[in-house]
């Protein structure tokens, strides 16, 4: 995980409205230095320190809303929060489809060819698996309806994972054609009560 940017010009003298444009400045560029990595889906690295920049400028942004106008929070905290759910679903399935494969590993090569044949046959769409039911199931349940689940698991959280993928890239670049940067650009400067 990247390490947070500090907001080095914190001044206890100076009113809260004066920190809150200091420390909104250092909390958007370190989101837009994070930005490129939704270039490359297989980023995962990237894509979580995304992820955590644009939690660190939503939750700054909901410390120093009072100093600004609602009707200029409200829209920016919809969208941050929105990027940030679609940037939380992709972590998650980085994190759980490598666990998921470690647990496929175990399978015998004739269990696992007759379990990917069975596996590829359509099937209805499913709520994605939490890793601790995954790991119950596992290890009470039979071994060819496991190894079915863990490859069920793995393909629909890589379904999951490409859709909050392109949901969060297409997002990114509606905020982008819509002037995103210059309303958060709006947080840096003094504003006219």
């Amino acid at each position: 995980m990247a390490k947070m940017w500090k907001v080095e010009s914190v001044d206890c003298a100076a009113t809260f409205a004066w920190n809150a444009q200091h420390a909104m400045s250092v909390r958007i560029a370190e989101m837009y230095a994070h930005a490129p990595a939704l270039a490359d889906p297989h980023d995962a690295h990237g894509m979580h320190d995304l992820r955590i920049s644009v939690k660190r400028l939503r939750y700054s942004l909901e410390f120093f809303a009072p100093c600004y106008g609602q009707s200029l929070v409200s829209p920016i905290l919809d969208a941050l929060s929105e990027l940030q759910d679609y940037l939380g679903e992709l972590h998650d399935a980085d994190v759980l489809i490598p666990e998921f494969q470690r647990s496929l590993d175990v399978l015998s090569s004739s269990a696992r060819t007759f379990v990917q044949r069975r596996v590829a046959r359509a099937r209805p769409k499913r709520r994605p698996i939490t890793l601790d039911r995954f790991r119950r199931e596992l290890a009470r349940g039979s071994a060819v309806s496991d190894r079915a689940g863990v490859l069920g698991a793995i393909n629909r959280m890589r379904r999951q994972r490409h859709e909050n993928y392109r949901a969060a890239l297409t997002m990114w670049r509606r905020l982008e054609s819509e002037g995103f940067r210059g309303k958060l650009e709006m947080l840096t400067v003094a504003q006219n009560d």
